[in-house]
């Protein structure tokens, strides 16, 4: 709810959180997927108005600007894969003699991310791999073509040179709101993909 509401995760540290010396919650509740395309990191649990939790103690006791060898001592916390949205009560709970880390288990689907950075993804698309400063790179669930996000650091009045798009308007409308658009790789086709701005 926050992610949607916000267009990024509630985190708090700027350091992530290592999962060295977490083997049952590294190796039975996560995939190796997850493991190397993102990163996790502290929930910051006072951005979730209205959230009572019986667990997560430590936040209390961890800094925004902790190094992650700091916060790797604590484990009485909530973390979140940057990129699955994924979260996890480090400590895990025992129940039926069986520890848990997670509502979900290790091999179910990943969500289809909405935004990166505060860039929606457009319909259609889904998120590969990357950051906006860093080869953001969509895929079109149709044609499979794979598109790399463009940043420009100004409005648009005309489209630029070398781009082909249907409707120009609408394209010149998200460029200027996103500060940029998502350019395909190898194609010459279909050109640029970017969203549609609601007035």
């Amino acid at each position: 709810a926050y992610y949607i509401k916000y267009g990024n995760l509630p985190i708090y540290t700027t350091s992530e959180y290592s999962l060295e010396g977490k083997d049952d919650l590294k190796n039975n509740w996560i995939s190796e997927e997850e493991l190397t395309a993102g990163k996790f990191y502290v929930i910051d649990l006072k951005a979730l108005e209205g959230v009572t939790l019986n667990y997560g103690k430590d936040y209390g006791r961890v800094t925004a600007n902790m190094s992650t060898r700091e916060l790797s001592n604590y484990s009485d916390l909530y973390i979140v894969n940057d990129v699955s949205q994924n979260v996890y009560y480090v400590k895990g709970i025992s129940a039926n003699n069986k520890k848990y880390y997670s509502d979900r288990e290790k091999d179910e689907t990943y969500i289809n991310l909405r935004f990166i950075d505060g860039i929606e993804i457009p319909e259609g698309y889904t998120y590969l791999s990357g950051t906006k400063n860093r080869d953001l790179t969509i895929q079109n669930d149709k044609t499979q073509t794979t598109y790399k996000w463009v940043t420009l650091n100004e409005s648009i009045e005309e489209i630029p040179e070398g781009v082909k798009v249907d409707n120009e308007e609408e394209f010149i409308k998200s460029v200027n709101k996103n500060r940029g658009y998502f350019k395909a790789e190898y194609s010459t086709e279909e050109n640029v993909a970017y969203v549609q701005v609601e007035e």
